[in-house]
């Protein structure tokens, strides 16, 4: 079967290697989205597991449509049916528009009353709508004049449920967990964000350490365990195999902020995942930080991410903070996320791979650098 996993733009590389890490074996890489091919249940095990992708859909069909009549009529003719019964209960999302369906909103209730009116038609009773805690969502993706149309397995695997409040410049958990993976982060190796905020990702890497699925955040009911795509025992079957491979973390997680209140957030976000007890939290700037451990792994995300220009003090932040790291900090890989030109020239240090990235609509580089004391030229003569 065919089916879709959406992603950041600039990340369906990593979302890729992920989905044939979780036993897809054909896949293909499209803007904003990989396109792969595996068993239903499968997908649904992916949906539960995958870390790096934003949605697991399954397309049901795709038209082409000339007017909204088309589109009513070719969205009705399907079997709505087979998948949503009239117990269940049901939203509808659109994305994109055309010159004849100009407004998402009209065409988000176009479809909505193609599928009731169908699942009436055949059952003789008709789904409910939420708009909270939907047990289907339906996707439409409308470009030019055709139609996508899926069915959601695992709702916004970008939100996974454990955030409480979020703080200045967070980033969404699918993006955190990306970012650990192209920083090289295993879970084998001392880990530390000085510049936590609310904790993203610490958390993200407390649960890839401990190889927590995402699955287990979900709220009861949620994607394909609403909906009867496959049987109760194979359901019950990914969250035992997923409790499994729970294993203990190798290494400690290390998260500071200058502020107090973003580390209590950051805790209270660490209670709701379940990861409380494997990471250590502590209320300092990041220029009196003491490097808790000989090496390991700094992944943060630098503040000024958004600006377009860095005024005299924000620059002189950035070489204080490369400074920083480059004197006390020996024998650490950083991973930092830099929101322009600037910073990264400011910081003054060599990266040894610059990745760009979305941060919502904002582009910015993710910078690895191998930390150590001197020049590169005296790093190559010793």
């Amino acid at each position: 079967m065919n089916f879709i996993a959406t992603a950041t733009p600039l990340t369906e590389g990593v979302v890729e290697k992920e989905l044939l890490e979780l036993g897809v074996k054909e896949s293909s890489i499209k803007t904003g989205r990989v396109e792969f091919k595996t068993t239903l249940e499968n997908a649904c095990e992916i949906a539960f597991k995958i870390r790096t992708a934003r949605r697991i859909l399954l397309p049901l069909k795709n038209f082409q449509f000339d007017s909204k009549e088309d589109f009513f009529g070719e969205s009705k003719n399907f079997e709505w049916e087979e998948f949503i019964s009239p117990d269940n209960t049901f939203l509808v999302r659109i994305k994109g528009t055309n010159s004849k369906l100009k407004n998402t909103s009209y065409t988000s209730l176009l479809l909505k009353d193609a599928v009731v009116d169908r699942i009436r038609e055949k059952k003789g009773k008709r789904p409910s709508i939420s708009k909270e805690n939907p047990d289907a969502v339906i996707l439409g993706y409308i470009e030019e004049n055709r139609a996508q149309l899926s069915l959601d397995l695992g709702g916004a695997l970008h939100k996974r449920g454990y955030r409480s409040v979020p703080t200045r410049g967070t980033l969404n958990e699918t993006l955190a967990a990306v970012i650990l993976k192209l920083s090289g982060y295993d879970g084998k190796e001392f880990l530390i964000d000085p510049m936590a905020g609310s904790g993203t990702i610490g958390i993200e890497a407390a649960l890839m350490s401990a190889n927590i699925s995402p699955g287990f955040l979900w709220k009861m009911g949620r994607g394909f365990f609403s909906l009867n795509l496959i049987d109760e025992k194979k359901k019950r079957e990914i969250v035992l195999k997923a409790k499994d491979e729970i294993s203990s973390p190798k290494e400690r997680i290390f998260l500071s902020d200058r502020d107090e209140e973003a580390i209590n957030i950051s805790r209270k976000n660490a209670q709701n995942a379940k990861v409380l007890n494997f990471i250590d939290f502590s209320v300092c700037d990041f220029f009196n930080l003491t490097p808790p451990s000989k090496e390991g792994l700094i992944v943060t995300n630098t503040p000024y991410g958004e600006d377009v220009s860095l005024d005299e003090e924000a620059r002189f932040y950035f070489k204080k903070m490369g400074d920083k790291l480059k004197k006390e900090f020996k024998n650490y890989t950083a991973s930092l996320l830099l929101g322009n030109k600037e910073a990264i020239k400011s910081i003054g240090l060599r990266a040894f791979k610059r990745i760009s990235l979305y941060n919502g609509s904002v582009e910015v580089k993710l910078c690895l650098y191998r930390l150590y004391e001197g020049s590169l030229k005296e790093k190559s003569q010793r």
